[in-house]
């Protein structure tokens, strides 16, 4: 058949469907028939439409995809095969399925869906990624994988990939804060706790931890680790304003810190493993800069971890010195 190729689009979630072969006796209807010039085979794709080509199986988007039938069309006007195929039922794929892929294998089976998709599916699915190691940044075409769903479902729950970045973050604070388990009275152990789950997590999940030193997530996870730190210094006998003091520089410290151990570790290949502070042993010229030279060796040998504990500490150290000094001025001034 010469002329101009005619197609028309299935509808979305059809599989392909085999079609019988049409011949002069296939199909009855009035009238006398329109003789057709005998050619090369029609090509039918029930998958993406049909196809009339002079060379080829398919042309055109078809190729590759769902199953071709061989029609050899004799004697049937093409209005009626035209009307006969389009009112020909259609199946639908089994759930869970997917068609072929034309990206390197010929066919590809979709991961069985996790239940019903939400909000909390989608960001626990997203940390599940996050946690494996050489992971520097989440896919959300590989979160769709995970959870056997369009990537582009997961934004009817999140209104972008930032939305969920911030989740995620809050998550894993949340997670920090349910860590805690020393008695309200042991504010110094209550802080170290939370520090140490803090980094812990963030390190675990650094393409998520990294975003907390530029990223306020305003959730609830956030909310309640800002009220452990403040009950923590209220403990301690601070006034108002060295509750607020001590809080600031404790959440400085514990966030700079972990977002700072959690981009070492993306860089680094997404290992996992804290080191040093300096990427490289620091090196100066003796006559410029004295001191940088002399304790060059000593400054490459500062770690990660030690430096945050020891900020920890000395935060915690200065929180307990001047709970004491107002203690005995109220007690001087009673």
């Amino acid at each position: 058949m010469s002329g101009p190729a005619c197609s028309w689009a299935s509808a979305a979630g059809t599989r392909p469907v085999m079609r019988p072969p049409l011949t002069s006796t296939a199909v009855s209807f009035s009238g006398s028939p329109v003789p057709v010039k005998t050619g090369p085979p029609v090509r039918i794709s029930s998958a993406w439409g049909m196809r009339t080509s002079s060379g080829g199986c398919c042309a055109g988007r078809a190729r590759g995809r769902g199953s071709c039938v061989d029609a050899n069309v004799r004697g049937v006007t093409v209005s009626t095969a035209l009307t006969t195929l389009m009112t020909m039922p259609r199946v639908a794929p089994p759930r869970g399925t997917m068609r072929a892929k034309k990206v390197g294998t010929m066919s590809t089976t979709a991961p069985a869906k996790r239940g019903r998709l939400d909000r909390e599916t989608i960001i626990a699915a997203a940390l599940e990624i996050t946690a494996r190691d050489g992971v520097k940044a989440l896919s959300v075409r590989e979160l769709g994988q995970l959870l056997g769903a369009d990537p582009t479902a997961i934004y009817r729950h999140v209104r972008n990939k930032d939305e969920l970045v911030l989740a995620m973050l809050d998550r894993l604070e949340s997670r920090a804060v349910e860590s805690v388990d020393a008695p309200e009275a042991e504010w110094e152990a209550r802080l170290r706790q939370l520090g140490e789950a803090t980094v812990q997590l963030f390190s675990a999940h650094p393409a998520v931890g990294v975003e907390a030193i530029v990223a306020t997530t305003h959730g609830p996870g956030e909310r309640a680790a800002v009220e452990l730190i403040l009950r923590a210094f209220q403990e301690a006998g601070l006034d108002d304003a060295g509750v607020v003091r001590h809080y600031s520089l404790f959440a400085q410290h514990m966030m700079a810190c972990s977002a700072g151990m959690a981009r070492s570790i993306t860089e680094n290949g997404g290992t996992g493993r804290l080191g040093p502070w300096f990427d490289t042993v620091p090196t100066a010229d003796p006559a410029v800069h004295p001191l940088l030279a002399r304790y060059a060796v000593q400054l490459g040998e500062l770690q990660d971890l030690e430096l945050f504990r020891s900020g920890l500490k000395l935060i915690t150290e200065s929180a307990k010195r001047e709970g004491l000094e107002r203690a005995q001025q109220l007690a001087a001034g009673a």
